[in-house]
């Protein structure tokens, strides 16, 4: 069964045409020349179907090989491909037709056309349709890519709000691509305000774990300008590329990131700013509910917090990533009640925490020991304890909060002006509420289900608000207790030092 080649893929705009066979009928069907040339009218003015080039010789005889019922579903299948973009065709030349002309170097989606309508040929083709193919490709190729020295070049801050539930925390990781810097920078790549991380200078304000929050992360970077002067330019645009207004930064990268996560606001900072080293200080907020908590006793206890302490106790140390001190000061620290007047266990509480830098899980492991406090499980004196090194020189073990409540609210900078952009912050806004009208929703199925439930049992015994602590503080599942004084001691961070270089020597 004779076969023959067409290319007319449109799967992608950066790929290159697929090759793919029909028989001598399909090309008939679409009114076909004695020339192998389809009809003008059906696929457009240059749009050519040439035979097979000697090249195609090893295909063929690898067809040949084929049994009939093989080779009759190999056309089968060619045919309704055929088909199928054949429609396609029409649709879009249609569309294109009905179309107001618009400016070819600004629309994507006419490069997306151009390349579906795009005909293609082999080496067998005319020099006149092998340079009209040419043409076309270096058109295309200029619409996708961008000539960065032609535009300026300005260093600025990023602000943005994410929900990380879903996310395996916000820095780029080599076992994961499901970050939230992962997005960040894939959307920054596409709009094309870097070129590369690499040259970028980006920094980062914090690090927060898998499942952990933002309201207020910043990132600080260089970025693609417009502008003829300002704050933060390093190198101005030419001519053609200058305006009144800069890129809205907050519009397009918030129309490629995902809805969980959002820009909120963005700001031209100098030359020298680093999200990292120009924080003045941060701050976290943890929610939980009161589930019978006593908050009184937590916020007496959590005052023994401020000030400059040694956290090694209260915290996972860090000894691969090169943490050899774990002195940290906290400025603020207190649980409020989202509504005051509700005194349900149900109500929500917050912790505010507020320092000028944090260990990891050290945020986790505070809210972990209070919540003990306030269970009446352990004394508040022993935050004093395990704040004093040389009586506690490694922690007792104990289970960290869990890191869905934890969120990075805010981050302090000096002499910064954010500016917002109307539309960007009310399509957040609105997606923001879509969001808590669903978990909302779903809450309340929840919590319509739990007093049926109690309806139903009110002759077993009661449970009590266990349930309400123990899907964020580990602590709190097994049936006994035992304090904290008592328990295995982990490493001290001296033992992991010498552990860790006895390794390296041992190596070496």
């Amino acid at each position: 069964m004779p076969v023959q080649t067409a290319l007319m893929s449109t799967e992608s705009d950066h790929d290159e045409p697929q090759i793919t066979d029909v028989t001598d009928d399909v090309l008939h069907s679409q009114q076909t020349d004695n020339s192998g040339e389809v009809s003008m009218d059906e696929l457009g003015p240059e749009s050519v179907i040439t035979f097979p080039s000697d090249s195609e010789t090893a295909r063929r005889e690898e067809l040949s090989q084929l049994s009939k019922e093989q080779l009759v579903e190999i056309v089968m299948e060619r045919e309704r491909e055929l088909r199928r973009r054949s429609k396609l065709i029409q649709r879009l030349r249609q569309q294109l037709k009905n179309s107001t002309p618009r400016p070819t170097a600004t629309q994507e989606m006419d490069a997306r056309d151009e390349s579906a309508l795009m005909d293609v040929s082999d080496t067998t083709a005319s020099s006149d349709s092998g340079r009209n193919r040419a043409n076309r490709k270096r058109k295309a190729t200029k619409q996708r890519d961008l000539d960065f020295q032609a535009y300026g070049k300005r260093h600025v801050a990023l602000r943005f709000l994410y929900l990380g539930w879903n996310y395996d925390g916000f820095v780029v990781q080599d076992e994961t691509d499901n970050t939230v810097e992962d997005h960040i920078f894939a959307a920054l790549m596409k709009t094309k305000l870097i070129e590369s991380r690499e040259s970028s200078s980006y920094h980062r304000c914090g690090r927060t774990d898998k499942s952990v929050s933002a309201f207020s992360q910043v990132i600080s970077l260089h970025v693609r300008s417009t502008s003829a002067s300002g704050v933060g330019l390093l190198r101005s645009a030419t001519p053609a590329k200058l305006s009144d207004k800069e890129i809205p930064y907050l519009q397009i990268l918030n129309g490629v990131l995902p809805k969980n996560i959002r820009m909120t606001s963005w700001s031209p900072v100098d030359i020298d700013f680093s999200a990292r080293f120009s924080c003045r200080g941060r701050k976290y907020r943890y929610y939980f509910p009161k589930a019978g908590l006593d908050i009184a006793a937590m916020n007496s206890a959590a005052q023994l917090f401020l000030g400059e302490h040694d956290f090694r106790n209260f915290c996972k140390a860090d000894i691969g990533g090169g943490v050899t001190n774990y002195v940290r000061r906290v400025d603020a620290i207190f649980i409020s009640q989202m509504e005051p007047s509700c005194d349900s266990p149900n109500q929500m509480c917050i912790l505010h925490v507020y320092g000028s830098a944090f260990l990891w899980h050290q945020v986790r492991s505070i809210v972990a020991v209070l919540a003990l406090i306030g269970q009446g499980k352990e004394q508040p004196g022993i935050i004093s304890d395990m704040l004093d090194i040389t009586k506690y020189p490694a922690k007792p073990q104990y289970n960290m909060a869990e890191g869905f409540p934890l969120v990075l609210f805010d981050c302090d900078f000096d002499q910064i002006v954010w500016n917002f952009e109307e539309y960007s912050v009310n399509q957040s806004i609105k997606e923001l509420q879509r969001l808590w009208t669903e978990h909302a929703v779903k809450a309340a199925v929840i919590m319509d289900m739990l007093s049926a439930l109690r309806e139903r049992q009110q002759t077993l015994v009661d449970i009590g608000e266990s349930g309400l602590l123990s899907g964020i503080f580990p602590d709190n599942k097994g049936k006994s207790y035992q304090p904290l004084k008592s328990r295995k001691m982990c490493d001290s961070v001296e033992d992991r030092l010498v552990k860790k270089f006895k390794v390296l020597s041992d190596t070496t």
